[in-house]
């Protein structure tokens, strides 16, 4: 049997952001901010035996100096098909290359979302998603 992992379907969860410091910080020159991030992944079996939702979470934190500028909470969720693949190779599949799957996603909003806010966007850098998923495990 072929190994096999089908989107069904990939929709944003959920999404929060705050501005904590403004309209004041607008007032300021900015020379570098600092963004730092958390991210989670998650998953559950929707219908057995091989249908998952699995859910990437990211948090992100831009600040300048002693200010937060922006925090950022945001979760994607994607529905997912996964055969043909041993018990291991499907838990990878879950903690690997699903969430590579939903991250162009949360990536860009991210991007759109914070350049909203009137401050420096945040641009995240790719995620070892196989680092994560041993470091974890």
């Amino acid at each position: 049997m072929s190994k096999e992992i089908h989107v069904d379907k990939i929709y944003l969860k959920d999404s929060n952001m705050e501005t904590p410091s403004s309209p004041d910080i607008f007032q300021q020159e900015m020379n570098k901010v600092q963004v730092t991030m958390d991210c989670s992944v998650g998953n559950k079996l929707l219908l057995p035996p091989n249908y998952y939702e699995v859910i990437l979470e990211m948090n992100i934190v831009g600040k300048w100096k002693d200010k937060f500028l922006y925090v950022l909470n945001i979760t994607y969720g994607g529905l997912f098909t996964i055969k043909g693949h041993t018990e291991e190779e499907q838990k990878r599949a879950l903690g690997v290359e699903c969430p590579l799957l939903l991250f162009p996603y949360v990536q860009q909003n991210v991007t759109t979302i914070t350049s909203q806010s009137g401050l420096h966007p945040a641009c995240i850098q790719p995620i070892n998603f196989e680092e994560l998923y041993y470091k974890e495990d």
